[in-house]
């Protein structure tokens, strides 16, 4: 009853102060008393003011001026930074204020103060204050400033810091700048054949005006000191980052003393690399990623999970500008490592989006471009290296018709391409006609209504459809260079047979896939080089058990020669306390693997984690890991195996603040 009679009671004073505050204002107190201009609230007080959230025994307010005070078990969030003392003087309108003795947080880390001064929305001093992210109420570690400086809600300066472990001053930081949330050291230690004994030593998150520093040491008993530094700029949705590796080699890897490769590799041995992603507006961005290297092994070498992910290095920029009827891009890609093979390419094109022409029936859609290209073989290939300019201008129009349950988009295309050199080494220009239709019909049917397992009800939704294409060039592909697929496209005269089928449930308020399930195939009119009529038959299926349980698949169908030529199938489920995936790639004439993941309990105390690929041929374990992990109050600590090809083996031990870590 008292918060609800004190919510009126507000309520009716609030067109009193409605000029003084423009967002919401809320109060729910004991006792309210309002005169000349001040209100008085006590007996517990809970209130909102703009994007902030209060508790206190008592609390005066000027609502016209914005002043705010409060006394006795003081509480105070704001976009998710939380305050607790026993007194606040705030201003929710200049958002400035002052705090006595307070404790705050901020995800996993804590901050205790002798006194709060907030100077603005993004900044505020603290005074004596210390840091830690360990839970005790004695915390094993913290630092400790006697001015601190916090912008925003967590990223921080000091000066003259004290590193305490168990209360005891153990290291002195004449600066130190970082972010609560990111800020820690980690360390790993442990054994591989290939560099020996090594240390890996991080000390990351040091943070000032956007700018954001990491530094990692290595060392390695066989292969001497490395250092790793990475910058990071960061801007509201835009993020830039530089890394850079560095280590002169003492022994370089043994597995090159019977290779050519040995006498190449440099004892300097280095990584630069830039990453950036720039978005100016929710349709305009720029994202990079240019990566240099000392040679093709260093990734391999030093960065076994980042060569495992991708083998050979981007070096290439996007810039995209959009807008409501299409869209231009600016692209460049440059070689930077003689090693590997490239196409640098300089390019500028415009795409059209499907749109209505005059308000008729009619669609249009196209695309333009400009290139420079240039081929690059790898260092010492005796392959060829071509450079052109290409223009290529692909215009389509399309007239979508809907009978019932038929849907038709009938189509014609024309497009035409000018080389400045092609492999006849004059320049030439090149024609393309097309018409086409898509047909399709998509019929439902609600299979229950009830619940199950799957979710709430079940519907079957069916697509079939049939795409015709008929393509007819001036002269044929093996004419040109081949810089990329557009080059190698030739007369078509074929029909694309396909059917979609899709499970619908409602989970959580909304629809969701239960299964999809998409086969198509090709049959040529025109064979045109093609030894068979029917072209492979190709599917993709996808099944989604529960919101973590998901299978999916890919397959390759060769009907005329009774073969599977490629396929892959993954099952992958994510819970609270258990986490798997499991995979299998085949291809044919080249690669069976199998390959699985396990995370034990990811959340709790003692966790684990497993991984595994395995070649189904010869029954050889390409790579295979383990790595155990304990938490002790706010420490991690880590214990790992991992077994690489060539029997190379890695004991692992690293020690992490375990909130970062997480």
């Amino acid at each position: 009853m008292r918060g609800r009679w004190a919510g009126w009671a507000v309520w009716g004073l609030l067109p009193l102060v409605a000029a003084a505050v423009e967002s919401p204002y809320e109060l729910d107190a004991g006792r309210l008393d309002y005169t000349n201009g001040l209100l008085v609230a006590s007996g517990g007080v809970t209130g909102r003011f703009d994007r902030a959230w209060v508790r206190a025994e008592r609390m005066e307010a000027n609502p016209e001026l914005g002043d705010l005070w409060l006394e006795g078990d003081v509480f105070f969030e704001r976009d998710g930074l939380v305050w607790s003392g026993d007194r606040l003087r705030y201003n929710y309108q200049t958002e400035v204020g002052s705090f006595g003795p307070v404790r705050m947080a901020y995800e996993e880390a804590r901050v205790v103060a002798d006194r709060v001064e907030r100077q603005g929305e993004d900044s505020f001093v603290l005074r004596g204050a210390s840091m830690t992210t360990c839970r005790l109420e004695r915390p094993h570690y913290s630092f400790y400033a006697p001015v601190a400086q916090m912008d925003g809600q967590r990223r921080f300066r000091a000066r003259h810091v004290r590193v305490r472990v168990g209360g005891v001053p153990v290291l002195y930081l004449p600066i130190l700048k970082g972010d609560l949330s990111q800020s820690g050291l980690g360390i790993e230690a442990g054994y591989r054949g290939s560099v020996g004994a090594f240390i890996k030593l991080g000390l990351g998150g040091y943070e000032g005006e956007g700018l954001q520093a990491r530094s990692r040491l290595h060392l390695y008993s066989k292969r001497g000191v490395g250092v790793e530094q990475s910058l990071a700029w960061r801007r509201d949705d835009s993020v830039w980052e530089l890394d850079g590796f560095y280590l002169q080699d003492q022994r370089r890897y043994e597995r090159y003393d019977a290779l050519e490769e040995r006498g190449e590799i440099d004892a300097s041995r280095f990584r630069g690399r830039l990453l950036g992603d720039e978005r100016f507006s929710d349709r305009s961005y720029l994202m990079s990623s240019w990566t240099v290297l000392s040679d093709r092994y260093v990734v391999e070498e030093f960065f076994r999970d980042e060569f495992r992910r991708m083998a050979q290095p981007e070096t290439r920029s996007s810039l995209v500008m959009a807008g409501e009827r299409g869209a231009v891009e600016l692209y460049a890609s440059q070689r930077l490592n003689d090693f590997y093979g490239n196409t640098d390419r300089l390019e500028a094109a415009w795409d059209g989006y499907r749109q209505r022409l005059w308000g008729g029936p009619f669609f249009y859609e196209g695309r333009s471009s400009l290139a420079y290209l240039e081929q690059r073989a790898e260092e010492g290939s005796l392959a060829d290296e071509n450079e052109a300019f290409r223009v290529l201008s692909d215009h389509g129009v399309y007239v979508p018709v809907r009978w019932g349950a038929l849907a038709v988009v009938p189509r014609a295309e024309f497009g035409w391409a000018h080389y400045s050199q092609t492999a006849l080494g004059d320049a030439d220009e090149r024609m393309r006609w097309a018409l086409g239709a898509e047909a399709s019909v998509q019929a439902r049917r609600v299979l229950s209504s009830g619940r199950g397992w799957y979710g709430e009800g079940l519907r079957h939704v069916v697509r079939p459809y049939v795409d015709y294409q008929v393509a007819d060039y001036s002269w044929g592909s093996e004419r040109l260079i081949g810089f990329d697929v557009a080059d190698e496209l030739d007369d078509q005269h074929r029909v694309r047979v396909g059917l979609n089928q899709l499970l619908q449930t409602r989970r959580e308020g909304g629809t969701r896939r239960l299964a999809e399930i998409d086969l198509y195939t090709h049959y040529l009119v025109d064979e045109v080089g093609a030894t068979n009529s029917f072209d492979r038959v190709f599917g993709d299926a996808r099944l989604s058990l529960t919101d973590r349980l998901r299978l999916d698949g890919l397959a390759v169908l060769d009907a005329n020669e009774g073969r599977v030529p490629l396929m892959i199938s993954r099952a992958r489920y994510g819970g609270e306390r258990l986490g798997f995936s499991v995979e299998h790639f085949w291809r044919e004439g080249a690669q069976s693997l199998y390959s699985g993941r396990l995370d034990l309990f990811p959340k709790e105390r003692y966790s684990a984690e497993a991984y595994v690929r395995v070649e189904e041929e010869t029954g050889d374990v390409e790579s295979a890991s383990i790595t155990l992990f304990a938490e002790r109050c706010c420490m991690r600590f880590g214990l790992g195996y991992r077994l690489s090809r060539n029997d190379e083996h890695t004991v692992r031990f690293s020690v992490n603040l375990a909130a970062l870590a997480r």
